[in-house]
C-alpha cells in the first residue's frame, strides 16, 4: 500500500475521532471541549496535507497548520525518529494558547 494512503488511513481516524469527541462532549461547556478538537482539527489539516502524493517540506506543512489554527492553537515543530523507519522527520505539536 502507498504511503500516502496508509497517512489518509490516519487521517481517517483522526476523524472518526473527533466525532466521538463532539458526542461525548455535547453537555459540556465550550472552553472545555474547543482545546481538545481544536488540537484534533490541526492534526487533520497536518494529515491531509500530508496525503498528497508529491511531499511538503515540514515548514509548509507547519505554516499551513499554523495559519489555519493561528488564532486559538499555538503550533512548533520538532525533528523526530520514526521508529519504524529509522528516518528522521519533523514532527508538529499542536497546544491550546493559554
Amino acid at each position: 500500500m502507498s504511503r500516502y494512503m496508509e497517512t489518509a488511513k490516519d487521517l481517517r481516524r483522526e476523524v472518526e475521532s473527533l466525532l466521538s469527541s463532539i458526542e461525548a462532549l455535547t453537555d459540556k461547556p465550550r472552553d472545555t471541549w474547543e482545546g481538545i478538537l481544536g488540537v484534533k482539527l490541526g492534526h487533520i489539516v497536518n494529515l491531509s496535507i500530508r496525503c498528497s502524493p508529491r511531499g511538503v517540506q515540514g515548514t509548509v506543512r507547519k505554516n499551513i497548520v499554523e495559519e489555519a489554527t493561528r488564532s486559538v492553537y499555538n503550533v512548533h515543530m520538532t525533528k523526530e525518529v520514526d521508529e519504524r523507519t529509522g528516518r528522521d522527520y519533523n514532527k508538529i505539536h499542536i497546544t491550546a494558547k493559554d
